[in-house]
């Protein structure tokens, strides 16, 4: 595995007067004994909240097995992201004269684990980051299926969009954007800083007008330019800290903000 370390924010510095105006997410207990109530938690509502769910993970054999266990698969390809200095997607459709973005790199497993490993030694921040990033990881290594149980849902069962992976070092970023289906995202190693925002709010979060970017924020929650966007910080949201072994319900739609507090793992359910 990796070094364990205390969960801290990387890169978003949360203004005081922003603090008023952020909730904890809900937290609910799994019930191993009554396992369709989790779907009815979830859903008996029609409008739904973010909800974080306990103890659903504890039969993952995945949680136990460290970068070695992967590393036998290191000459397995997979589609990455790399990040130079902070860059994210919204990098290959604007100007930045710092931060730089590639998307759909070609590489072996063993780059990915070499790049996690290599952020949680080094005690300043790594420049350039490698995240496989929604990946089927499952799909490409199908012996990885025993150690990854499918999420007691029918409703995933019944009406699975896809199945992503999210595989990559402490630092990652995925910028503020909505997705038009339910998600369940679950947690295998280390921790990850999660900010939600309702979609009733979305266009107070500065939408991209771009077709490309129009379920993107302009905003760099971890930095906020306080000029052109002055009215952000009074935009109410929730947040949490997603640990190992918890899975996180996210509504379709909701506008979500995350970033890897340690190297981590993370497999995501999205239903229509």
């Amino acid at each position: 595995m990796f070094r364990k370390t205390t969960a801290r924010l990387l890169g978003v510095t949360l203004r005081p007067q922003c603090r008023d105006l952020s909730s904890d997410i809900q937290r609910l207990a799994y019930n191993a004994d009554r396992p369709t109530e989790l779907q009815e938690q979830l859903l008996q509502h029609p409008s739904p909240a973010p909800l974080v769910v306990t103890g659903a993970l504890d039969n993952w054999q995945a949680r136990n097995w460290t970068s070695s266990d992967l590393m036998q698969y290191g000459d397995t390809i997979v589609s990455v992201e790399r990040s130079h200095n902070g860059g994210d997607y919204r990098d290959l459709h604007t100007e930045s004269s710092t931060r730089r973005f590639e998307a759909d790199l070609e590489v072996p497993l063993s780059a990915v684990l070499q790049s996690m490993q290599d952020t949680d030694t080094r005690q300043q921040p790594v420049q350039s980051l490698l995240y496989a990033a929604q990946v089927d990881l499952i799909s490409l290594i199908p012996a990885l299926e025993q150690g990854i149980e499918q999420p007691p849902l029918q409703v995933i069962s019944d009406r699975l969009y896809k199945r992503n992976t999210w595989l990559g070092p402490a630092g990652t970023i995925t910028p503020l954007h909505c997705d038009p289906y339910f998600n369940l995202f679950c947690q295998i190693w280390g921790s990850k800083y999660i900010r939600i925002y309702d979609r009733k709010h979305a266009q107070q979060l500065h939408p991209f007008s771009n077709p490309f970017l129009r379920n993107t924020s302009q905003v760099r929650v971890e930095k906020v330019d306080s000029k052109l966007f002055p009215n952000f910080d009074q935009v109410p949201y929730l947040e949490c800290h997603l640990m190992p072994g918890e899975t996180l319900f996210m509504p379709k739609k909701f506008w979500h903000f995350v970033e890897a507090l340690e190297p981590s793992w993370s497999v995501s359910y999205w239903w229509t």
